[in-house]
């Protein structure tokens, strides 16, 4: 499983534009702040499968945050089970990426799960 560090992650976001993040963490965690740009899909047991059905693209390049990483690396192992092949969890979590003096903003949730569906500019929309 593949954990990357707050700073890489950071790095990566910058250098690699189709890279998705998605916080994992419920709505109200995510509202309270997450990483610029993160998607949220609270993590249970179909989320997996809904990412990987509306991602499509096992190339894609996918990176998953909770607030410590357990969440995250959990998440990582499903979505690895559905063939994809770049997927890590920031290790330490939202605590790490805060520690490292990392930007922090709102999240923005808008009456569902919302998933970037190319880079994060343009987005697209799942619901239960």
């Amino acid at each position: 499983m593949a954990s990357i560090k707050a700073q890489m992650l950071s790095a990566r976001m910058e250098s690699e534009p189709s890279l998705l993040v998605v916080d994992v963490r419920e709505p109200e965690e995510f509202a309270a702040g997450t990483i610029p740009g993160a998607a949220s899909a609270p993590f249970d047991d179909d989320t997996a499968a809904r990412l990987a059905h509306l991602l499509g693209d096992r190339r894609r390049p996918v990176a998953f945050v909770c607030a410590w990483g357990h969440r995250a690396a959990i998440a990582t192992i499903a979505l690895r089970r559905h063939g994809f092949k770049d997927v890590s969890y920031l290790e330490g979590g939202l605590e790490a990426w805060g520690c490292a003096a990392l930007p922090v903003a709102p999240g923005r949730i808008a009456g569902g799960m919302s998933l970037p569906a190319a880079p994060l500019a343009e987005r697209a929309r799942f619901t239960d």
